[in-house]
């Protein structure tokens, strides 16, 4: 099972994306039922894969991300420049904020579209946090404190609010995203939901059905590449100005090449995030070379690491409990 590339590839590509068009459900999270559907091969073959997967942590998690906050709240990610020598320290510091919910680190070459040569390189961290208007700044100071006092400058490159979310959530919709958010889908189950707001199971489910519908939740996962076998993966940022990122999307769905190559999608303001596989470096050489093509400004990425902190969850319900009080 090791050995076939395509299959590994499409059965990590079916735990990342949902949720997704067409699979609006909380029935729909990734098991190793739903995803043996989707990609056509046998329940046994699913669970034997999933179990690999999990085990030898070439996915280390997937986490249901919350996409709606109380208490005013709002998701911001910050740039900075982080070299590789400092990531332990820095990975422990951030840990000790609360509010932080995930660290990426990676290394950024920036292509040029006329000759794919190689213009800069730059070692960045990207931090996912969680503040409002009034602890914005407070929450900044910490975080730089969290480098200074690893040894390093804090270089701050740029930091933005972000959020998918075009429906206003109902109080009662954002209790219910407090009750799943951050927990994982290897141990998920509606049976929590119902014996902690007191729903009935059809309750339940159709209330899940509804935060995942408006997108109020989606699934986060944890890759770790460098532990795969037989595949080799590169992360890509293209830079696009901020517009309709559906057109983006319709796009790489439509050309082969990355629609086959590809198993993680994502986009955020100005830019797009892909990750792609092959057999071989010309596979990804290959695929490179096409989006350099079609894009004034894309980033290839060699190293790339992802800390999630579980704390974030106490974090995020201690601001719900106290909106109550």
């Amino acid at each position: 099972m090791l050995h076939n590339v395509k299959l590994l590839s499409s059965y990590m590509k079916a735990i990342s994306s949902w949720p997704e068009d067409g699979e609006n459900t909380i029935k729909s999270i990734p098991s190793p039922y739903q995803i043996a559907r989707k990609i056509n091969i046998s329940a046994n073959s699913s669970y034997k894969m999933w179990n690999l997967i999990f085990e030898k942590e070439y996915i280390k998690d997937m986490i249901i991300m919350p996409e709606v906050f109380p208490g005013g709240l709002r998701r911001y990610y910050l740039m900075a420049m982080l070299p590789f020598e400092y990531l332990k320290d820095v990975e422990h510091k951030l840990g000790e904020l609360p509010f932080v919910e995930i660290l990426h680190s990676s290394n950024y070459l920036k292509k040029k579209r006329e000759s794919q040569g190689v213009e800069n390189y730059s070692e960045i961290g990207h931090i996912q946090f969680i503040s409002n208007e009034d602890h914005l700044m407070e929450n900044l100071d910490e975080i730089g404190n969290a480098f200074r006092e690893s040894g390093l400058e804090f270089k701050m490159m740029n930091y933005f609010p972000y959020s998918e979310v075009s429906t206003t959530p109902t109080q009662g919709q954002i209790r219910l995203v407090n009750c799943i958010a951050y927990k994982s889908v290897k141990n998920f189950s509606t049976e929590e939901i119902t014996d902690e707001l007191s729903y009935s199971r059809k309750r339940a489910r159709k209330n899940l059905d509804m935060i995942v519908e408006n997108r109020f939740v989606k699934g986060k996962v944890i890759f770790n590449f460098k532990k795969i076998p037989n595949i080799i993966t590169k992360q890509i940022s293209i830079m696009v100005p901020e517009a309709d990122t559906g057109q983006y999307t319709r796009w790489f769905r439509s050309k082969k090449l990355i629609r086959d190559n590809l198993i993680y999608y994502g986009n955020y303001p100005h830019t797009l995030t892909l990750t792609v596989f092959g057999e071989s470096m010309e596979e990804i050489d290959n695929i490179t070379e096409f989006l350099s093509e079609n894009f004034n400004e894309i980033y290839t990425i060699d190293r790339f690491e992802t800390t999630f902190y579980s704390e974030i969850k106490n974090f995020y319900r201690s601001i719900q409990i106290s909106e109550r009080e």
